[in-house]
């Protein structure tokens, strides 16, 4: 197992994203997210949205109970894998954005 900083950008037609996508995790040795609550943020442009990854869903703490689906889960972590983020089923507004990881950081830890 192996602690990770993904970095993804939103895939939408432009070389430079500012929408940006940024986790830590532990994966596998497979290169999967292991089951846990993993902690990052989603910045679009200059807002920051803090998150905790559980499962499949995105949840940002709100009072209202607000999450976003995700299926990175399912995905190997690597560099240039693509994941999907989108809104509740049933939402006023239904979205999905594409995002491609561009960076896998992985931390050393020492025993």
């Amino acid at each position: 197992m192996r602690l990770v900083r993904i970095i993804a950008e939103q895939k939408d037609g432009t070389l430079n994203s500012a929408n940006k996508f940024i986790l830590l995790c532990v994966i596998d040795n497979e290169n999967r997210i292991i089951k846990g609550e993993w902690f990052g943020y989603v910045k679009d442009g200059s807002i920051i949205y803090p998150f905790v990854l559980r499962s499949n869903k995105l949840l940002y703490g709100d009072d209202e109970g607000y999450c976003e689906h995700i299926n990175l889960s399912s995905k190997n972590i690597n560099i240039g894998s693509l994941f999907s983020i989108k809104s509740e089923p049933g939402d006023n507004e239904e979205w999905e954005c594409c995002y491609e990881i561009r960076s896998v950081y992985d931390y050393k830890l020492v025993k």
